[in-house]
């Protein structure tokens, strides 16, 4: 008995160390490639041009977010997603499809949905990434970052107004993995109705209107003059100026650009936004007109 007992430890303690090798050399494996840390950083871009970060944490309200962030708090501003990806292993790697994932939609039983929004971008920054975003793949190597910055709005409105719910995370795809995601813990959640990442969400239309003279400030056609001009242009609409109307403004100041801007969209836009609905078609004057209805999601 003694003999077969000593022989049954004897084995047991041979498949422990075997099993231990086997993991051991997995651990090696594992650490020796590339692995990807994803995380989302919301920034908030106000209109004195300061930007105030938050990483690592679910959606709050602005007087929680506000407190850790001392200076003058303004409301008016630009809610952006940093999708910050590292490089946590100890090889190189290409990384593409920095994006934010959506999970899965009430209208996709299988899979995951990942989507890329506007990138946002800033000329007076010095940040490369703000002030000419990039695109396609990124060769990280070890211990190095990389991120891409998006708009939330109106594309996170879009997605919660069709699907009733979204639950957002960042995602990074390396060469030959699989996607890796950012955090379940610090998932941040949408639903329908939501105009801001801030959970009392206190969106104005002086805000509405500021996203969509941003946005349309990327376009070559429009340019930044009614983003410089946006506290006349909510003036005007505060005193009932129709798209026309707004139009023509914007025209006029514009006048002195060769490049012939045109501001038609932006008119239609800042108007629909402002009131949160569809801009009268037809003209002061009772003439109707085709509708300009050509805002993106």
């Amino acid at each position: 008995m003694a003999t077969a007992t000593v022989a049954l430890i004897v084995s047991i303690i041979s498949a422990a160390i075997t099993l231990g090798g086997l993991f051991w050399q997995f651990t090696l494996y594992r650490l020796s490639g590339a692995r990807l840390r994803v995380q989302t950083v919301l920034e908030f871009h106000n209109e004195y041009g300061h930007v105030q970060t938050v990483t690592g944490t679910r959606r709050m309200t602005w007087d929680d977010f506000i407190a850790g962030h001392p200076g003058e708090p303004t409301r008016l501003g630009i809610e952006v997603v940093r999708v910050r990806v590292t490089n946590v292993g100890r090889s190189p790697v290409s990384v593409d499809n920095i994006a934010l994932d959506i999970g899965r939609s009430s209208r996709l039983r299988r899979g995951r949905s990942s989507v890329v929004p506007w990138s946002f971008r800033n000329i007076d920054a010095s940040e490369p990434e703000l002030n000419k975003p990039t695109s396609g793949p990124t060769r990280l190597e070890a211990g190095s970052t990389t991120s891409r910055v998006y708009h939330l709005w109106p594309l996170v409105e879009y997605h919660a107004d069709r699907d009733g719910e979204i639950v957002i995370r960042g995602t990074a795809t390396a060469a030959g993995r699989r996607p890796t995601l950012s955090r379940r813990k610090f998932a941040w959640r949408f639903t329908t109705g939501d105009e801001s990442w801030f959970l009392d969400s206190g969106v104005t239309p002086d805000v509405r209107v500021y996203r969509e003279l941003w946005r349309h400030s990327y376009d070559e056609m429009v340019g930044g003059i009614p983003r410089i001009m946006r506290r006349e242009v909510v003036r005007k609409l505060e005193e009932g100026a129709s798209k026309d109307e707004l139009q023509a403004y914007l025209d006029e100041v514009g006048r002195s650009d060769e490049l012939g801007r045109y501001y038609g969209v932006v008119a239609f836009d800042a108007h629909k936004a402002f009131h949160k609905c569809e801009p009268d078609p037809k003209p002061a004057g009772g003439e109707g007109e085709p509708s300009n209805d050509d805002d993106q999601d």
